[in-house]
C-alpha cells in the first residue's frame, strides 16, 4: 500500500495563468508584538493578478543556508522553510491585524520548475506592484541596532547641513560647517558605532543579484534590521557620507555594493534606459546562487531587445554556458561588440565549455575594461578602432566558433613579462621596493623598444603610445617620465580595440 500524498499548500481550485500570483496573509494573534518569538507563524497563501491591484507588500530577502529548516503552518499545512524568513514573518506581523506579503520561497511553489519560470519572467512586475518593498537584513546582532541608531544621527546630520547646502556630494575639506555638523562622528569612540554600521552593509542581502531588480524598481523601499527601521534613501545617503567622511573602519570597507544599488535605483527611477550588457556588467559583483540569474535576475532592467527576448525565454532547464554563450552570440550579432571588452577575472583561466568570447558571467571579481573611467559602466567605454564600419560576424552550426572579419592592421614581434601589482614586494608601507619594479619597467622598454626615437605609426612618440595602451588613455593628463625618454602630448583614449 503506497503512502498518503504530502498535503501541499499550493493545490488552488484553479491553476495560475496569465499574470495571476499568489500573497500570502500572515495572521497574527492578539497582542503578539512584532518579532516576537512567543508563538508559532501561521499564514495563508490567496491567488490574486496584477489586473486586481492588490494591496501588499514585498518582501526582499536572502534565502540564507539550506539548513537547518525551521516549521510553519500555511493554509493549515505544516511547510519547513529558512530561518531568516520565518524572523522576517515574525517581525512584519502585526498584534490583531492581517498582514499581506509577497515573498517569493512561499508565494512561488519551488517544487514545481515550470511554475517557477513563469513567475520569474514577471518579477519585476509584481516588485513594482507592491505598495512597497520592506529590505529584511536579518535579526539583530553583531550590535546591529547600535550601527542602526548610527546610521540614523549620520542621516539626520546631514539634513541639518543641507539646510545650508546645496548638495551633500564633494563636500569641501576647508567647509567649517563639516566639521562642525559631522565632526563629532570622527572621534575615536565613536569607532564601535561604525563599526557595527560596516558589519550591517556587510550582510549577504548587498550581495545578492535579485536584491539588484527588488531594490530598483520598488515605489517605495525601507530597510528593517532587527526592530530597526530606516528609509532608503537616509540608508543610502549614509553609505555616501561614509566614504566622504573617512568613517570606514578597515581598508576593505569601501560600501561598493550599497552604492551601485543606489545609483542603478536612481537611474531605474528617473527613467535611464541601460542595455543588458550594461546592466550585467555593472552588477557583476554581485553573487547568484544559479548562475542562470546573472541573465534573469537582472535582465528585466534592461531596456533593449535582447533583454526582452531572453527574459520573455526563461529557461532554467539548460547549462549556464549556453545561456552565456547564446547571450553573447546576440550582442554581437547586433553589434554590440564591447561584450568582447568584457575581461576575465584575475589569475584566472577561462571556464573549459565556454566560448572565449562568452564572459563568464559566474566571476564577481573581474578586470575593468581598457580605458574605463568607472570600472561600472561599460557603456562608458569609447572606443571605434575600426572607425565607421559595421561589424561581420559569424558562427558555426553549434554556435561555439566566432568568425570576423577584419584587416591586419599590424604585426606582435614581442611580447613582455606580466607585472602583477599585488606580487610586487613592499618595504615599509606604501614604499615598493624599486628593483624589482626597475627590472620590470626594463624589460618592457625593451620590448617597445622605447629608447628609440622612432615615431609610432599614428605620429607620435612610441612612449606615448605605449603608455596609452597601459592605461586605456584616460584623456587631458599629461605624463612625464623618470628618463630622458618624455611624454609631452596628451594623454588620449587608446586607439587600440582591446
Amino acid at each position: 500500500m503506497s503512502d498518503p500524498p504530502t498535503p501541499s499548500p499550493y493545490h488552488e481550485s484553479e491553476p495560475l495563468v496569465g499574470k495571476m500570483f499568489r500573497v500570502l496573509y500572515l495572521n497574527n494573534p492578539a497582542l503578539i508584538e512584532p518579532g516576537s518569538r512567543d508563538d508559532h507563524i501561521e499564514c495563508n497563501l490567496s491567488p490574486t493578478s496584477l489586473g486586481q491591484h492588490p494591496q501588499f507588500t514585498a518582501l526582499s530577502y536572502c534565502w540564507d543556508v539550506p539548513e537547518p529548516k525551521v516549521p510553519i503552518l500555511c493554509n493549515g499545512v505544516k511547510l519547513q522553510v529558512r530561518p531568516n524568513l520565518q524572523s522576517a514573518l515574525r517581525q512584519l506581523r502585526l498584534p490583531e491585524k492581517q498582514v499581506c506579503i509577497w515573498a517569493d520561497a512561499l508565494c512561488i511553489n519551488q517544487d514545481d520548475l515550470e511554475e517557477r519560470v513563469r513567475q520569474v519572467k514577471f518579477m519585476k512586475e509584481i516588485f513594482e506592484a507592491a505598495a512597497e518593498v520592506i529590505v529584511w537584513l536579518g535579526d539583530e546582532s553583531d550590535d546591529s541596532d547600535i550601527g542602526m541608531q548610527a546610521a540614523k544621527e549620520l542621516a539626520d546630520a546631514a539634513r541639518k547641513y543641507l539646510e545650508q547646502r546645496d548638495t551633500i556630494y564633494n563636500m569641501p575639506a576647508d567647509d567649517p560647517l563639516v566639521d562642525e555638523i559631522f565632526g563629532k562622528f570622527r572621534r575615536g569612540s565613536e569607532y564601535p558605532r561604525f563599526h557595527a554600521l560596516s558589519q550591517i552593509l556587510n550582510r549577504n542581502w548587498f550581495h545578492r543579484t535579485w536584491v539588484v531588480q527588488e531594490a530598483a524598481v520598488a515605489r517605495k523601499l525601507k530597510i528593517l534590521c532587527g526592530g530597526s527601521v530606516m528609509t532608503w534613501e537616509d540608508f543610502t545617503l549614509v553609505a555616501s557620507l561614509r566614504s566622504q567622511l573617512n568613517l570606514t573602519t578597515s581598508a576593505n570597507d569601501k560600501n561598493v555594493t550599497p552604492l551601485i544599488l543606489a545609483n542603478t535605483r536612481l537611474d531605474y527611477q528617473n527613467g535611464v534606459n541601460r542595455d543588458l550588457l550594461s546592466i550585467m556588467y555593472r552588477h557583476r559583483v554581485f553573487e547568484a546562487t544559479v548562475p542562470r540569474d546573472k541573465v534573469y535576475g537582472l535582465g528585466g532592467l534592461a531596456g533593449d531587445d535582447i533583454a526582452k527576448h531572453f527574459m520573455a525565454n526563461v529557461d532554467y532547464a539548460g547549462h549556464e554556458f549556453v545561456l552565456y554563450r547564446e547571450v553573447a552570440a546576440e550582442m554581437l550579432k547586433r553589434g554590440q561588440l564591447g561584450v568582447l571588452s568584457v575581461a576575465p577575472g584575475l589569475n584566472r583561466e577561462h571556464a573549459d565549455g565556454l566560448p572565449t568570447w562568452a564572459p563568464d558571467w559566474r566571476v564577481t571579481r573581474q578586470s575593468p575594461c581598457l580605458g574605463l573611467w568607472n570600472e561600472h559602466d561599460i557603456h562608458l567605454v569609447r572606443y571605434k578602432a575600426s572607425g565607421d564600419s559595421e561589424p561581420s560576424v559569424r558562427f558555426n552550426d553549434a554556435g561555439s566558433l566566432l568568425a570576423l572579419e577584419c584587416c591586419r592592421v599590424d604585426t606582435i614581434e614581442a611580447v613582455g613579462d606580466i607585472m602583477i601589482v599585488e606580487d610586487i614586494p613592499h618595504g615599509f608601507p606604501g614604499i615598493l621596493r624599486l628593483p624589482k619594479f626597475a627590472y620590470m619597467l626594463d624589460n618592457w622598454r625593451q620590448v617597445t623598444r622605447t629608447s628609440q626615437s622612432a615615431e609610432y605609426p599614428t605620429s607620435e612618440p612610441i612612449a606615448d603610445a605605449f603608455v596609452q595602451t597601459l592605461v586605456g588613455g584616460p584623456p587631458s593628463s599629461t605624463l612625464t617620465c623618470c628618463d630622458s625618454n618624455t611624454i609631452s602630448s596628451p594623454v588620449r583614449l587608446a586607439y587600440f580595440a582591446g
